[in-house]
């Protein structure tokens, strides 16, 4: 993803990286600031003299990657920006009410059957979509890498009961965001990030050219909810957000773009451009219109609201 940027957007970003110009952030686990930390060596190389740091030297490394700081927070369960899981009584009342549905609860039922055999194989009591979701995430993910628990199933086997843990997966995550008030504490720190960011450039205050959010799954999956974006996939590992900020030759108004590339590798397909459910399913949104429809993910007291 890295080199892509670069590639795409070589003559925006320039040769040289500068701090003034290139803002990035990750939350502290471990592998958000790893995905961070390739992508700024892939988009910024040492291409000229002024940022090789061993000159003279014969360190190859010093041809290929300059360090570059990532900023983070701690603690973690209190980052509001790359963490969507702060606690948050609110957001729990909302869900538990959401999986009381009638069409859920006859979902669960008809899951009786592959929710005793999970529960044989695993050692673990799994007795509702939410159970059999993250069980589904921790299989796929050993699956993936040919960690097979073949002391208890069959490679075939293990597939099979993959396949059919992974209908919770995805009606876990068609619901979990069906609530206006889930989507904003869950999505409004890193939305409010972004709009922040941008009315920064619009008002001639910023200079950056590149904002990084290093975050998770579950961030990715909140902010395209709380943004109403078109492609409502559940975001696969390395799955990244692309956010354009125009401005019109003609009228000098801005918009703004959103892209999603869901791939795992870039060399997959580029980037999917998206619609903006709440401008008018546009993929080029006025930015008073941007403004606008997401005014609404705001908050000034995220534990206030979620104690309230």
């Amino acid at each position: 993803m890295g080199e892509f940027i670069r590639q795409e957007y070589n003559d925006y970003l320039g040769d040289k990286y500068s701090p003034r110009e290139v803002f990035d952030r990750s939350s502290i686990t471990d592998r958000c600031i790893e995905s961070t930390s390739s992508l700024l060596a892939g988009a910024y190389p040492p291409k000229t003299q002024d940022w090789i740091w061993d000159i003279g030297g014969d360190a190859k490394l010093a041809h290929s990657w300059q360090p570059i700081p990532i900023q983070t927070f701690m603690p973690h369960e209190d980052d509001l920006v790359c963490n969507e899981d702060k606690n948050c009584p609110l957001v729990d009342a909302e869900r538990a009410k959401i999986f009381e549905r009638p069409e859920l609860k006859k979902f669960t039922e008809s899951q009786k059957e592959v929710y005793k055999k999970a529960s044989e194989a695993s050692g673990w009591y799994i007795k509702s979509i939410r159970d059999a979701a993250i069980l589904w995430d921790t299989l796929q993910i050993e699956f993936a890498r040919n960690y097979i628990w073949n002391k208890t199933w069959t490679q075939e086997e293990e597939k099979k009961m993959i396949d059919d843990l992974y209908l919770s997966r995805e009606i876990q995550f068609r619901y979990d965001w069906d609530s206006p008030v889930i989507r904003r504490l869950r999505g409004g720190g890193l939305a409010s990030q972004l709009i922040h960011n941008n009315q920064k450039v619009v008002d001639n205050k910023n200079d950056r050219k590149l904002y990084v959010y290093s975050t998770h799954d579950s961030t990715v999956a909140a902010l395209i909810n709380a943004l109403n974006l078109s492609n409502r996939d559940f975001p696969p590992f390395g799955a990244t957000l692309l956010f354009e900020l125009h401005q019109n030759n003609k009228t000098n108004e801005y918009f703004v773009r959103a892209f999603y590339q869901n791939e795992t590798t870039i060399n997959e397909g580029i980037p999917h451009l998206l619609s903006w459910g709440d401008c008018q399913s546009l993929t080029d949104c006025p930015f008073n219109k941007y403004i606008e429809s997401t005014k609404h993910l705001l908050y000034t007291d995220f534990d206030k609201e979620c104690n309230a």
